[in-house]
């Protein structure tokens, strides 16, 4: 009988995989009507309901399974990826926690309990658990690969590269591989080398924004502007909303005095990603690096209307009032835009700057002592508050 339970289960697990949902549902409700309680044939049918988006119903079965089955490690690894899937993120740790404390050699699940850690930015929790999956299991290059990550993040970053290349020892064609290599060796200042990693990712995945984006950045890094031009411009094409991409493509422009295309990019990737309000932020700054106050003034006012409580819009507004001489208005502006943002310290400094300059330094003082909460050993601040 086990034996044909056992037989039963693997075909339903070949159908899920195969993506017959159906049949793999039918398969185990059979294995369920003779033994209503069979961990393995509920965890299974938890998969098959979160491979369709049920995720409710997943963890109601996993739970079952749980029930039926109190020490295994599968079904706490199993929760703890539905955990994550979901956004639960200490609910995952806690999970994967559980299914490592049950089963100490379980790899996927160190992995797992590491990336989640990750995640969570626990990074020195990471390292300990992603070591573990590595130690665990040498040739998985997705394990060598995000512990490469984690280095990297600890900017050790020759224990990174040698995780990159134990990656590529065991899938000379794992692109995250090639791009985190490339990557890695740019931040080392290695950009030949850094360019050679890159140009094989953008091989292997030539639509890959975040690797057109680093090859950019080592041409802008080694000084040939067309090439990062391209590259730049590029990654636009494929994701007209990549924020960093806009921002160093316009100082590109700005470092080689190309100020009749500084900010004009920023017009267009609105035009194609009309809900990153970052780039509504950035277009009126590049109004202001360029001196055309009336004129950014005039699309702030038109920006507003979309964003009315964005705190940086309404910052910029009140910078552009107060070059135009309007004092009280600027104030006001200030004044809306720290009642969205009052954590925000590059606000409250230049709300402080402000009141300095109309001679309210009791005021500007309360902002001040904001901003040296969060930045207590900024050099400007501290001179504007000598001037209180």
């Amino acid at each position: 009988m086990q034996n044909q339970i056992q037989a039963l289960l693997q075909q339903a697990i070949g159908m899920m995989q195969r993506g017959q949902l159906n049949d793999a549902e039918g398969l185990l409700e059979q294995i369920l009507a003779s033994i209503p309680d069979e961990s393995n044939a509920l965890h299974i049918l938890g998969a098959v309901e979160k491979a369709r988006g049920h995720f409710d119903a997943a963890k109601a079965y996993y739970e079952k399974a749980l029930s039926s089955a109190p020490n295994s490690p599968e079904i706490y690894n199993s929760l703890g990826n539905l955990a994550k899937q979901t956004s639960d993120i200490e609910g995952a740790i806690i999970y994967f926690s559980q299914a490592v404390e049950l089963k100490s050699d379980y790899a996927a699940a160190w992995f797992n309990l590491g990336v989640t850690e990750q995640a969570d930015g626990q990074i020195d929790a990471a390292k300990s658990s992603l070591e573990k999956a590595v130690s665990l299991t040498s040739t998985n290059p997705v394990y060598h690969n995000a512990l490469g990550v984690i280095y990297r993040q600890l900017e050790r970053f020759d224990d990174a590269i040698r995780c990159y290349e134990k990656a590529l020892a065991s899938n000379a064609n794992y692109f995250k591989a090639h791009h985190n290599l490339g990557l890695t060796r740019f931040l080392m200042n290695d950009f030949d080398a850094a360019l050679k990693s890159i140009q094989t990712a953008i091989l292997m995945q030539p639509k890959q924004a975040e690797s057109r984006y680093v090859a950019a950045n080592i041409y802008r890094a080694l000084g040939d502007f067309e090439k990062a031009d391209i590259e730049y411009r590029t990654v636009l094409s494929i994701d007209p909303g990549y924020v960093d991409a806009h921002t160093s493509l316009n100082a590109l422009y700005w470092e080689h005095g190309k100020t009749d295309m500084f900010g004009k990019s920023y017009r267009v990737g609105i035009e194609n990603a009309p809900t990153v309000q970052k780039l509504y932020e950035h277009h009126i700054d590049s109004y202001e690096r360029l001196g055309q106050t009336e004129g950014g003034l005039e699309r702030l006012e038109v920006y507003l209307e979309q964003f009315p409580n964005n705190s940086e819009l309404l910052r910029l507004k009140a910078r552009f009032k107060a070059t135009l001489g309007d004092e009280a208005g600027a104030l006001l502006c200030f004044e809306r835009a720290i009642g969205y943002a009052p954590e925000t310290a590059k606000l409250r400094f230049d709300i402080a700057r402000h009141l300095i300059q109309m001679a309210r330094y009791d005021e500007a003082l309360l902002h001040l002592a904001e901003v040296e909460k969060q930045t207590p050993f900024d050099q400007e601040m501290w001179a504007y508050k000598g001037l209180c």
